[in-house]
């Protein structure tokens, strides 16, 4: 029989708009030698693949996990085995997470393995070597992998993160799209970047003016889910901001939406002119979910961002996110040159098929499973 690992992360199941459940989908639904046993709600769909499901969790819950859910997570972990050679956890770094995943543990006779794949970077002060307990710590990009090295945390290995891969988007994708969201004519400019963190978004409406004055046909839509208390305060000023420079009419908002791969399909071009990505994958699950649909980007300057628009033949150019103009330059030289937007289009499935995909994430998994179970 398969060895089966434990992926422990936020409630397992959709809806699918968060990196640590996503990447904890795709490994299962992959699995090709091991099985996988998930940490579920009541009443959860789950996914096809070679998965045994615990139903632990009482709902889906909010963003930001609640008290009660850590709580079942740890009386969890350190309850007895259900037969799982491994734990496999999928969060961002934080300490007090961390200390209660090593006390869990510790209570086990019998030790496994234990993998940490870091989903997103934690804010300025946040310690990573306080935020370290698992065996191998699986960093997303050249930067993670660099700043947890020298942060003291042993154990780091570098892997690409993965979004599923649709079929490649035919020509008539994009009007099939446009019609069914009900989009204006012209080209759409999409911003699906967080409300307050990395203030991208206030750098994108500010660039929206720039944009419009070369291409007045242009729509923007900014397509973002609220994540904190004040988000909803957050999206009330940008909307202030379109009235002021008088395009509400060619702006729409969207929220939290559940047809982001109708609007992925629909959109000319993705814009993250983030100076930080706090809270986000290092690698944007929203860009790469792009990528796979051959919708190019233009990005910003943090460290993440500049190494994706640096990769051999990029889906993405960056512009430095304090300068509007600069970012709006960028997103019109790509809007007035199909040719150049195509190749970019191209370029990105590339990278989705190449370096992206399920598969290869699986397969990179599943290899350091064998080498950490061969030293037991």
């Amino acid at each position: 029989m398969a060895q089966q690992i434990l992926l422990v992360t936020k409630p397992f199941g959709p809806p699918w708009r968060d990196s640590s459940k996503n990447l904890a989908r795709d490994l299962a639904t992959h699995g090709k030698r091991y099985r996988y046993r998930v940490l579920a709600p009541k009443g959860s769909p789950i996914p096809d693949g070679p998965i045994e499901v615990e139903r632990i969790y009482r709902d889906v819950g909010a963003y930001e996990p609640a008290l009660t859910q850590n709580v079942r997570v740890a009386m969890r972990l350190a309850g007895p085995s259900h037969g799982e050679n491994a734990y496999h956890f999928f969060f961002a770094p934080n300490p007090r997470t961390a200390q209660a995943a090593r006390a869990a543990l510790a209570l086990h006779v019998k030790k496994r393995p234990t993998i940490h794949t870091v989903c997103s970077l934690p804010v300025s002060g946040v310690s990573l070597s306080d935020s370290a307990f698992a065996d191998v710590t699986i960093a997303l990009s050249a930067h993670g992998q660099t700043l947890l090295a020298q942060s003291g945390v042993r154990g780091v290995v570098r892997m690409d993160p993965c979004v599923p891969l649709p079929r490649r988007p035919e020509p008539t994708d994009k009007d099939t799209a446009r019609r069914a969201l009900q989009l204006k004519s012209g080209p759409v400019v999409l911003f699906a970047g967080d409300l307050e963190m990395g203030r991208g978004a206030p750098t994108f409406v500010a660039a929206l003016p720039r944009i419009a004055r070369a291409i007045p046909e242009a729509t923007y839509v900014l397509a973002c889910r609220a994540k904190t208390p004040h988000s909803r305060m957050a999206e009330e000023e940008l909307k202030a901001l379109v009235r002021g420079c008088g395009l509400m009419d060619r702006t729409r908002f969207m929220g939290e939406t559940d047809r982001m791969a109708e609007l992925l399909l629909a959109s000319d071009i993705q814009v993250l002119p983030a100076r930080s990505l706090e809270k986000k994958m290092d690698y944007p699950l929203v860009l790469l979910e792009g990528f796979a649909r051959m919708l190019p980007a233009v990005v910003g300057d943090a460290a993440t961002l500049v190494e994706m628009a640096a990769m051999p033949q990029p889906g993405c150019i960056s512009a430095p996110s304090d300068n509007p103009d600069a970012v709006a330059a960028q997103v019109v030289a790509l809007l007035q040159d199909d040719a150049r937007r195509l190749e970019m289009g191209r370029a990105a499935r590339v990278l989705s098929e190449t370096r992206f995909n399920p598969d290869r994430f699986c397969e990179a998994n599943e290899g350091l499973y064998d080498e950490l179970l061969r030293r037991r």
